[in-house]
């Protein structure tokens, strides 16, 4: 399978993907053939497009922004760019093509943002089993103030975080070892001001591993 981003002024032509499992690898772990997905992908952007009325099954999160991601360069191309994707048979056999213009690439997008936001989760209220690890904390189990931590799969911004009881802080505060060179599994309530996260409450501390090593870890410890 590959797939093209055409711009028709000049005729420029250029591949974007040759063999598409690399970007997505659903296609192997549930053992679909290419030209199945193909299909599965023409339906989905068929209802994006508002061209068909049902909503493809199992057009989660994840699936929308992969389909926004394709078609990204040709939305923010010029009017007359088009993406093209095609299933070749061995022999050179095109079986199945899929063909979008910039203009619908557009609407995919606007209809891929209005579905995702019909997915959210609402964020405040409780979150069990979050993962949770520091931005900046303060060495005192009686503080109230001072703790910032991080909830990626809430936001990655820092936010204000308290603990429900001294227990709840006390365990995390006599790991061994560097604060910030651990996530800790938690249960804890979340309040937000216009859909934002602006405190954590953490009610109890479950778990506690080490955290990934990133090259682009925000400054930990550090201050506002």
């Amino acid at each position: 399978m590959k797939i093209t981003h055409s711009k028709q002024r000049g005729a420029a032509i250029f591949d974007i993907v040759a063999g598409c499992w690399t970007i997505f690898p659903q296609v192997v772990e549930h053992g679909k053939t290419l030209i199945g997905f193909l299909v599965d992908l023409k339906k989905a952007v068929k209802y994006l497009k508002h061209e068909e009325a049902e909503r493809p099954a199992g057009l989660d999160k994840a699936r929308l922004e992969r389909i926004s991601r394709i078609v990204q360069p040709t939305a923010k191309d010029n009017p007359d760019s088009q993406i093209n994707i095609y299933y070749v048979e061995k022999g050179g056999k095109i079986a199945d093509t899929l063909n979008v213009s910039m203009a619908e690439a557009n609407v995919i997008q606007n209809s891929v943002r209005r579905e995702i936001g019909l997915l959210k989760e609402p964020v405040s209220g409780m979150k069990e089993n979050a993962v949770l690890y520091f931005f900046q904390t303060r060495d005192d189990t009686r503080s109230e103030t001072g703790d910032k931590a991080i909830i990626e799969s809430i936001s990655r911004v820092p936010v204000r975080t308290k603990f429900a009881t001294e227990e709840a802080k006390s365990r995390v505060l006599g790991i061994e070892g560097n604060i910030f060179h651990n996530a800790f599994v938690v249960d804890v309530r979340v309040e937000t001001i216009n859909d934002k996260p602006v405190l954590y409450t953490v009610l109890r501390v479950d778990d506690v591993f080490p955290r990934p090593k990133q090259d682009d870890m925000p400054l930990l410890g550090s201050g506002e």
